[in-house]
């Protein structure tokens, strides 16, 4: 699965322009607890040939407000239209397309004040040759 792995790593770590240059990218539950914010968290896999899967991408921000954390979404909606997005799997084996799936995006509850989540779902659907 490394080759999925760098799909999704790729993909997620070029999502978001940041300064410079982008969000971080991690894999769900790989976040050290002292990893400045902001940054995305992914969940990665693949399914048999043609299966849906439903995944997840968090956007993790440090504010008062859902400001920041709206305009980081906003380019998620870019990387990710409506029309879906085909992602070729870096052994030529096959892809991956991804497109959004219901809710698209949503607010996480936190429980801190200035902590802001947004959760994004994506529907990912595998093609291997």
């Amino acid at each position: 699965m490394i080759d999925v792995a760098e799909l999704y790593y790729d993909f997620w770590s070029k999502a978001v322009p940041f300064g410079a240059g982008f969000l971080d990218a991690y894999p769900e539950n790989t976040v050290s607890p002292d990893t400045p914010l902001p940054y995305i968290t992914y969940t990665v896999g693949i399914g048999d040939f043609l299966e849906e899967e439903l995944h997840t991408a968090r956007i993790w921000t440090r504010s008062s407000n859902i400001r920041q954390l709206m305009e980081f979404i906003e380019h998620i909606d870019k990387a990710v239209p409506q029309s879906g997005v085909l992602l070729k799997l870096p052994d030529g084996k096959g892809s991956l397309m991804f497109s959004r799936g219901t809710p698209w995006t949503q607010r996480q509850p936190v429980n801190e004040m200035d902590l802001q989540v947004g959760y994004i779902n994506v529907v990912v659907r595998s093609y291997r040759y």
